[in-house]
């Protein structure tokens, strides 16, 4: 009986730590990107007291949002379309624009809030250094997967053999030719 209660204890902590885990690496990342910010807006001490707790919000709730929104999408994908009902799709892709909706509200609630703290060239600033912020993060993503491919591979480009055997198929490469 006891080893039964402590496995059950055990199952509803896992996902708990994974949370727990998910949410400081996104903590993380909103400091990251914090520091990123203030660097490139070159914020003195007084705006960036204001204008960080507002960015902290925003992001997590965008964060949030992104995430339900991915999660939905990821079911649709999923349970393959053609299990779905037409009512049962619809009601999901209603839930998606709702998701759409709740971040535009959040963005113009936010864009709002900035303009107290913020003049208007640094707004425009700060949209495109968060751009900037994205798109290093996705090079990065995209070096540490070609980093993790090349690692499967070898360092001569030859195929250890525990690693996966991928067959192309014949014929030309280029089907236009």
């Amino acid at each position: 009986m006891k080893k039964l209660i402590f496995l059950l204890l055990v199952g509803w902590m896992i996902p708990a730590a994974a949370q727990t885990q998910k949410t400081a690496d996104a903590e993380k990342l909103i400091e990251k990107k914090l520091d990123f910010l203030r660097e490139r807006l070159l914020l003195n001490d007084a705006q960036f007291q204001a204008f960080a707790p507002v960015f902290r919000r925003y992001e997590t709730q965008r964060m949030e949002l992104a995430r339900q929104r991915r999660d939905l999408v990821k079911d649709l994908r999923k349970d393959r379309l053609t299990k779905l009902s037409d009512a049962e799709v619809s009601r999901r892709l209603d839930r998606i624009l709702q998701i759409d909706e709740k971040m535009f509200l959040l963005k113009k609630e936010y864009y709002r809030q900035l303009k107290k703290i913020l003049p208007p060239r640094k707004i425009l600033a700060l949209v495109r250094a968060d751009n900037q912020f994205r798109r290093l993060l996705l090079k990065r993503q995209r070096r540490r997967a070609m980093e993790r491919r090349e690692h499967i591979r070898g360092r001569h480009g030859t195929r250890p053999a525990h690693a996966p055997v991928m067959h192309r198929p014949a014929g030309p490469q280029n089907p236009v030719q």
